[in-house]
């Protein structure tokens, strides 16, 4: 049976309205975001990427609804643990060290506002997809966002462009974002968005891979504690969750 007119006008307006409110915050949470990597060391801001999934157990609740088990919780805790012990980098100066650092870095607490904001669009993402069809949504969104974010270049104070000969680049990494955002799109049908965020910072796998095979990034154990839990944590998630 198909949807009246009614209700087809309906969930376009539905679908304008939640895009329009989640605009806002994701252009505050990219703004800020640049600015917290250019004032603030990196192994002091990336770890608090990590606690977007954890702030999403409560936004996915307020704004969707869901209800998470025990052991889908600890697995996102297990995730986020993981992810934060990655994100200190090889210079780690005590576990501890990035939250010590909200009393004296700006941009460690940018990063958290970040991650907190991301939570909420995490959130209002998944609403809109409910409400639409995931291809459709993974495509107009980013582009959306992006064509947002270009109409404010003209007031950048740096308006250099990497240099074209790099096109083979922005290209690849173009296809691997449209795939990353159509993945996410899909997923989120399927799946409670707080466990969906947490698998995605399984990203910083790949990193500590290819760190240690191309970088011969060291120290390993550090890194291989954080990756253990991260597993466990997706484990969980997929077995009990």
């Amino acid at each position: 049976m198909k949807p009246s007119g009614a209700c087809v006008q309906l969930l376009k307006t539905l679908r304008i309205i939640i895009v329009a409110v989640m605009l806002p915050p994701e252009v505050v949470a990219m703004l800020l975001y640049m600015r917290s990597l250019k004032t603030c060391a990196l192994s002091l801001c990336i770890p608090f990427l990590a606690f977007t999934p954890v702030f999403l157990i409560l936004t996915g609740w307020l704004i969707l609804g869901e209800g998470l088990n025990r052991w889908g919780i600890l697995g996102i805790f297990f995730i986020s643990g993981g992810s934060y012990f990655l994100g200190l980098g090889p210079n780690r100066r005590g576990f501890l060290e990035p939250f010590k650092a909200l009393a004296r870095e700006a941009g460690a607490r940018m990063m958290l506002l970040v991650a907190a904001l991301y939570s909420v669009t995490a959130a209002l993402f998944k609403l809109a997809i409910l409400h639409s069809d995931p291809v459709f949504f993974g495509v107009a969104y980013p582009l959306t966002f992006t064509g947002v974010m270009l109409a404010g270049y003209p007031l950048s104070r740096e308006r250099s462009l990497p240099p074209f000969s790099r096109l083979a680049w922005w290209l690849a990494t173009g296809f691997c974002f449209a795939l990353s955002s159509l993945s996410l799109a899909g997923g989120a049908k399927l799946a409670p968005i707080s466990y969906l965020v947490a698998v995605k910072r399984l990203s910083l796998l790949l990193s500590v891979i290819l760190g240690g095979m191309w970088l011969k990034e060291r120290p390993i154990l550090p890194r291989l504690f954080a990756t253990t839990l991260m597993c466990l944590g997706v484990a969980l998630i997929t077995l009990k969750g």
